[in-house]
């Protein structure tokens, strides 16, 4: 920078003139056309006045050189000191303009070069600012540029919510409250929410639909959590939600040997256990409980039935269910026969009575019908008087070959036992 400023000023000593004044030229003219002095006079005033007159304007000149460097070492011009201009010498106004034009040049260039470097330095100065602050706005008055911190974290929080980890807490999920469970115990469970729930004991899973509930049965012991899908997976809790509590030890076997028991089909049920408990059983289709740790179930209809034990403890503990089958061959229908004969030596083939009403002490009242005219050919309530084939309103034996209608009715059935059989008999001759 150094070398370039000084060029400039030799330029400018080189190539300057000394500026011609008219006024100081008239005066010198005036003087050397008055008469010359004798020689007795002084005449070396002349030269004395021309010497000032030169000392005079090298004066005027080093005074504007000296003027002009100490501006533009400074660096410092006002529009004041570069407008105003002498107007009466037109000379010194034409070489003062253009010195300060070129010195305008270079302090404008310097000035720039210095503009740029100081926004430059703003900018990265703004910059820095802007990313160590945590919030609210950071502002350069020079360049007028503006940062929203406040934007640019919420750019950023939209950005960080595509990641699959920041969507587990995205649905607020409600989970069911279920009390523990003892094991073969239901409940019912509802889902609430909006999205599939699912209930798993690391074995099995249970997926309930949303807004859909399930009648939930407690077949394993252990811990259950609940779950729901994140990013096609399921995530359960962490601690466990509810659990099944294993229930005691308990079992029982099946007596299919007796089949009836005083004219009744029987089934002998035996429960095995060795906790203090009380039992009770349930049997498929029939209205009543059986309770005891031995019990003998009636099964009135051929078919295959679910036996259900319950065994409870009576220390609070939790009860256990036991689930077996039992298969009834045919019905029961009193063990009545289809055809007697009358004429028979025997007792037990002269007589109709079906067998079950002999082996049991129960009250009843037996019709005998013909189906031809619905006429009542005989009636007792007395298990030991069977019918032997005489039509009561004329006294003579009935028809032979011929199926008569039985009707049976029971005054007190027992438990699950229909109150009136019926069947068939034939008159075998």
């Amino acid at each position: 920078m150094k070398e370039p400023m000084e060029q400039h000023f030799r330029d400018i000593f080189k190539e300057h003139e000394l500026p011609y004044e008219a006024q100081a030229w008239d005066q010198l003219s005036k003087k050397l056309d008055v008469v010359m002095p004798t020689a007795k006079s002084n005449g070396n005033w002349k030269w004395y006045l021309s010497a000032s007159v030169i000392l005079l304007s090298a004066s005027g000149l080093f005074w504007n050189l000296t003027s002009k460097t100490s501006v533009r070492k400074d660096d410092k011009i006002s529009s004041a000191s570069t407008d105003q201009k002498p107007t009466e010498n037109k000379v010194q106004e034409s070489n003062e303009s253009t010195s300060v034009s070129s010195l305008n040049a270079f302090t404008a260039n310097d000035r720039n070069s210095e503009k740029a470097e100081t926004s430059n330095l703003v900018s990265s100065m703004t910059s820095s600012t802007s990313e160590n602050n945590q919030g609210g706005k950071v502002e350069d008055t020079k360049t007028t540029q503006k940062f929203d911190i406040n934007s640019v974290s919420e750019t950023q929080n939209k950005t960080n919510n595509t990641n699959p980890e920041a969507k587990v807490t995205e649905t607020a999920m409600v989970y069911p409250t279920v009390k523990d469970l003892c094991e073969g115990e239901s409940i019912w469970i509802k889902n609430e929410n909006s999205q599939d729930l699912f209930i798993s004991d690391n074995s099995k899973v249970y997926p309930v639909s949303a807004g859909k509930r399930i009648n939930f049965i407690g077949e394993n012991p252990g811990n259950y959590y609940f779950g729901h899908a994140v990013n096609g997976k399921i995530q359960y809790s962490k601690t466990a939600d509810f659990k099944v509590r294993e229930g005691i030890k308990a079992d029982f076997t099946i007596d299919n040997d007796t089949k009836y028991e005083q004219g009744v089909p029987t089934v002998t049920l035996q429960a095995s256990s060795n906790e203090n408990a009380s039992y009770t059983w349930k049997l498929e289709g029939a209205k009543t409980e059986l309770k005891g740790k031995d019990v003998k179930a009636h099964l009135y209809q051929k078919g295959t039935y679910d036996v259900v034990l319950t065994a409870e403890p009576k220390d609070n503990g939790c009860p256990v269910n036991v689930k077996k089958q039992v298969h009834i061959e045919e019905d029961y229908n009193l063990l009545a026969v289809n055809s007697f004969w009358p004429n028979s030596n025997d007792p037990r083939n002269a007589t109709f009575m079906p067998y079950a009403l002999k082996e049991r002490n129960a009250d009843f009242t037996m019709m005998i019908i013909d189906p031809t005219n619905g006429v009542t050919l005989f009636e007792t309530n007395d298990a030991t008087n069977g019918w032997n084939g005489t039509n009561k309103t004329n006294g003579q034996l009935v028809d032979a070959n011929k199926a008569y209608i039985w009707i049976v009715r029971m005054k007190n059935p027992l438990p699950d036992e229909k109150a009136e059989y019926k069947g068939t008999i034939v008159r075998l001759p």
